[in-house]
């Protein structure tokens, strides 16, 4: 007879189990308690003892015939598939680091690289895969393996040397007085500052700046609307758009879309501002050299400064020259009136007549001197404006008073006591 306490071996509980990575450099030693790995000795003991009795069945006869040719294994291992999930989950967290780019910072007139970190990947999937399969085998004695791999760095500390040279800067002038513009001018140059485009990217000031929402640090200021200068939030971002248009020029970076304002502005001459609005007028610009771009800007003594550093990739023999040239005048044409419900009947207000004017924006290079050639960079078209005059439609209200009701009681007496004791000085 079978005694299925005692004629079953039971396998050791507390076999060590070692995983490591190919390259030894991780090692883990876990015990198959870890994974609640049982053989369920009891209910092969019984499936064994009744084997007789169910000589009736299919498998029976199955299990039957395995015997004439060896034996039968009635023992059951079971184990934790989420403690073998939780294992690879922790080998995982220590295993994997991501690779991280280099960076740059520029503080206090120097740059400081941040250098790039080769990262670690292993397949989490493969490992736990590897487990169950031991498992399944029995094979406790055998080390699993898994492999690590290298991930590299999109930006690696290379990328940075010889990026630090200054390529391109410009300044534009402002008055104070509005203290929301001075703000807006400021938090333009903070969110440009520290953007670093690399090669062959394309850098968009609206995507910079927006939201265009006090949450974002816009507040309201004079921006053109329709020839206008009327108040909105983020009046004077075009200001600190425009200086980096400039710098760009000097750059001779790839300018890929600016729009001129419809008016001049006093920042900016003719066919040197850009003008900024929603998400349809923006500026941008790719950087079409081998090295990333660093933008700086900063607010210093009344001026918006902007400075670009990068490689510089013009012989040092190189200079140009840029300059703006008139092309064509268009007149205001007759004088117009509009109405104006915000404004009361009577009332009036005239905007003065402005000519349109076309200018194209060139740009003369030069070689030791010698002009080398001269280049067409941009054709602004300044909206021709009409005398207008806005006439009041609005309806004054009409107010009824109500007569009031007169006292006849005799104060008299009253009148004379304060009269005679009233103290007459200014307070």
């Amino acid at each position: 007879a079978l005694n299925k306490n005692k004629d079953l071996k039971v396998s050791d509980e507390d076999t060590a189990i070692t995983i490591e990575s190919s390259d030894v450099t991780h090692s883990y030693t876990y015990r198959m308690s870890d994974f609640d790995i049982k053989y369920d000795i009891e209910g092969a003991a019984d499936r064994a003892l009744s084997f007789a009795s169910d000589a009736s069945s299919s498998d029976w006869q199955r299990e039957y015939y395995a015997l004439e040719n060896g034996t039968v294994n009635f023992h059951t291992l079971s184990f934790s598939k989420d403690k073998v999930q939780q294992t690879v989950n922790a080998i995982a967290n220590e295993v994997n680091i991501k690779a991280s780019n280099a960076t740059e910072k520029r503080e206090n007139g120097a740059f400081k690289v941040t250098p790039s970190q080769i990262g670690y990947e292993m397949d989490s999937k493969a490992l736990f895969d590897e487990i169950i399969e031991l498992f399944d085998n029995k094979d406790f004695g055998k080390t699993v393996k898994f492999d690590i791999k290298q991930t590299q760095p999109k930006i690696e500390t290379s990328m940075f040397e010889g990026a630090d040279k200054l390529i391109g800067s410009y300044t534009s002038y402002y008055s104070d007085g509005d203290d929301n513009r001075i703000q807006n001018l400021k938090n333009g140059c903070e969110k440009l500052n520290g953007q670093i485009v690399y090669p062959n990217e394309e850098f968009s000031v609206n995507a910079c700046f927006n939201p265009c929402t006090e949450e974002n640090g816009w507040a309201s200021a004079g921006t053109i609307v329709d020839g206008e200068i009327e108040d909105s939030i983020g009046g004077g971002m075009c200001q600190v758009s425009s200086t980096l248009y400039d710098a760009l020029l000097e750059a001779e970076l790839n300018v890929t879309e600016r729009t001129n304002h419809s008016m001049k502005v006093n920042y900016a001459d003719y066919a040197f501002d850009a003008t900024l609005a929603g998400d349809y007028l923006d500026l941008k610009f790719q950087n079409d050299t081998k090295k990333p771009v660093y933008i700086e800007a900063f607010l210093a003594d009344n001026n918006v400064c902007i400075n670009l550093y990068g490689e510089e990739i013009h012989s040092p023999g190189r200079t140009i020259e840029l300059y703006n040239e008139l092309v064509e005048v268009t007149e205001p044409g007759e004088p117009i009136k509009r109405n104006d419900p915000d404004m009361y009947e009577g009332e009036t207000r005239t905007l003065y007549p402005m000519n349109g004017l076309t200018y194209d924006l060139y740009k003369n290079v030069y070689e030791n001197g010698q002009f080398v050639e001269s280049v067409k960079l941009n054709t602004s078209v300044y909206a021709a404006r009409p005398e207008t005059t806005y006439v009041g439609t609005k309806q004054y209200e009409n107010t009824v008073y109500e007569q009031p009701e007169y006292d006849n009681t005799d104060y008299s007496a009253e009148t004379d006591y304060a009269a005679e004791n009233y103290d007459y000085s200014y307070e």
